[in-house]
């Protein structure tokens, strides 16, 4: 496995990590200092933001017993970019429930600058 493929299923898992010990840990030491996510709704610049939005969004899917976020395994990077696709699965049935978009900036020792997230519900059959 790659750096870029590591750095990805790690930052994954990151969303399922239930010790807010760990995430922060893992947060200081993958974002760079001035690091930002970015979301359509949500804007988290710095350490304490950014594990703040990552503790928000545990606590909704993954704490809730309802959801877990898994990589799509498709992680791409050059020049300092990263691309790849992640998925919300029910842990009841494992059907996906949305399919997430990220592409970060990474600085020059190869942390997170930027996060920018972007996330498509997946469309409701008449199942």
């Amino acid at each position: 496995m790659d750096m870029i493929d590591s750095l990805v299923r790690r930052y994954v898992g990151l969303w399922n990590e239930p010790n807010a010990e760990r995430r922060r840990r893992w947060i200081e030491e993958h974002w760079s200092e001035d690091g930002a996510h970015f979301s359509k709704s949500h804007e988290a610049c710095g350490y304490d933001r950014i594990e703040a939005r990552v503790a928000k969004a545990h606590a909704e899917f993954v704490g809730s017993g309802r959801y877990l976020f898994v990589p799509a395994n498709n992680a791409e990077g050059h020049h300092g970019g990263v691309r790849f696709n992640w998925k919300m699965i029910s842990q009841e049935n494992q059907r996906v429930a949305a399919i997430g978009f990220d592409f970060f900036i990474l600085d020059s020792d190869g942390r997170i600058r930027t996060d920018h997230q972007y996330t498509d519900p997946m469309p409701r059959g008449d199942d």
